[in-house]
């Protein structure tokens, strides 16, 4: 196997995408921040106080977070590449990309199991409305979002072992590496590593999310036939809020599943394909991942009605706020006016 050529066909492909990849990814990561801050600001209105949002707002952070710290770290590594050579790669910034890559994969899998979370909690609230008023309290949320963002943790511990800084070349210059315990001794390591990656973080969150959509459509159809026997009319919610489960689905075997595939190619296939396929696939990973964070987190908003109305009438007032409040000089215009009429 050592001498098989497993992605040679995408180099050219790869390459060209890896010149723009810091551009294309501080463009998402702008965007993606601005439209998670904005739907937070709504979801802190009172008028949407509730555990699913709770939820979507712990969601916002992890996505938020994941697109905040890669901001810094896509200017290091991809736009200001003209630095000497031991500033690029000094100890310092050699410690920055060691905690990118523990920061991102531990924020990552919390927005990833959220998501999970919020399909789980949407399919009861639509399959058993009585019992989920219980099971979906916010105390029941609370602990969902903890054991989310512990757990997370808990299971990325490998990544933390798995790597370290190392000096390269008399010590001016300073790297990324495998650890002593992922090293020549440790394989294990670095194999439970993508075995969790790969099932735990990437296939098995994208197996329940695909079941739980099916059900949900599933009962949403049978509640849309019931609606329309009772009521001889169509529910138009329940279709659009169907049409973006498929769209939140979608999104998520779209970004997340080619990651997963890769991560479990590497268990099999070994370091040849990991050097050639999946190092050098970081920066499309990378971006799967990205547009994921910016957009999961607005299509969930949109389910909700009252989220609508309620970003529609925060936009409507800063509108007012910024063309219809006078200014200073209007203002003493306006008294002027007023004083001349009463005299």
């Amino acid at each position: 196997m050592a001498n098989s050529s497993y992605c040679g066909d995408f180099d050219y492909l790869v390459t060209a995408y890896k010149n723009l990849h810091g551009y294309v990814s501080l463009s998402v990561c702008m965007a993606g921040t601005v439209s998670t801050g904005l739907s937070m600001a709504v979801l802190s209105r009172p008028e949407l106080a509730a555990p699913t949002s709770s939820l979507l707002s712990a969601l916002a952070a992890a996505d938020a977070l994941v697109m905040l710290e890669y901001i810094p770290f896509a200017l290091h590594q991809y736009v200001m590449v003209d630095r000497p050579p031991t500033e690029r790669f000094s100890y310092a910034w050699a410690v920055y990309v060691l905690f990118h890559a523990i920061f991102t994969q531990v924020f990552h899998t919390i927005s990833i199991w959220l998501t999970v979370t919020l399909a789980v909690w949407r399919y009861l609230v639509v399959r058993y409305p009585t019992q989920s008023r219980e099971w979906c309290s916010e105390k029941g949320t609370r602990y969902a979002i903890l054991a989310a963002y512990v757990g997370s943790s808990i299971i990325c511990i490998p990544l933390y072992l798995s790597f370290s800084v190392s000096p390269f070349e008399g010590g001016t210059v300073y790297y990324v590496r495998l650890s002593k315990l992922g090293g020549a001794g440790g394989q294990l390591l670095i194999y439970i590593n993508f075995w969790i990656y790969s099932v735990l973080i990437k296939l098995l969150p994208c197996v329940i999310l695909s079941f739980l959509s099916q059900r949900l459509l599933a009962a949403l159809w049978e509640n849309k036939q019931r609606r329309r026997s009772l009521l001889n009319k169509d529910d138009k919610d329940g279709d659009r809020t169907s049409r973006l489960l498929l769209a939140v689905l979608i999104l998520f075997l779209v970004t997340e599943l080619p990651q997963g595939i890769l991560g479990l190619l590497t268990v099999f296939l070994g370091d040849n394909f990991f050097a050639q396929c999946y190092t050098s696939m970081g920066e499309l990973m990378d971006l799967l991942a990205l547009t994921s964070s910016t957009l999961n987190f607005p299509l969930y908003c949109l389910m909700s009605r009252q989220f609508r109305a309620s970003f529609a009438a925060i936009g409507k007032a800063m509108f007012n706020k910024i063309f219809h409040r006078d200014n200073p000089q209007q203002a003493v215009n306006k008294g002027r006016n007023t004083r001349s009429s009463q005299l």
